[in-house]
């Protein structure tokens, strides 16, 4: 690799914008976001109180959530859709969870 296309990978390489994250605050706007444009699903949540907050890009773990509840609306005819956050010792979970058909593990 020439010193000039390695420059130009850096480039491209993304800034991540890292700042404490209210992991709960991003699972409620995705919510009031499956409610706006998804009708026939019904949209719970399930997220611990007192989360701690990550250290993250909050426009990345947005767009993940987006991603995630996006497959939902695209691939789930209808029904519940919970969203939920959890702590798993030092670290702190989002789940988003569908009534939809499961995709086979070897897929």
């Amino acid at each position: 690799m020439t010193s000039s296309s390695s420059t130009r990978w850096r480039r491209r390489r993304p800034i991540l914008r890292r700042e404490l994250v209210d992991l709960n605050a991003l699972a409620m706007e995705s919510v009031e976001r499956l409610s706006e444009i998804a009708t026939a699903h019904q949209a719970h949540v399930a997220l611990v109180p007192d989360l701690p907050l990550i250290d993250a890009d909050r426009e990345r773990v947005a767009q993940a959530i987006r991603n995630l509840v996006g497959n939902v609306i695209t691939y789930s005819p209808g029904g519940a859709v919970t969203i939920a956050t959890t702590r798993d010792g030092g670290s702190v979970v989002l789940s988003v969870a569908d009534e939809g058909i499961d995709t086979p593990a070897d897929e």
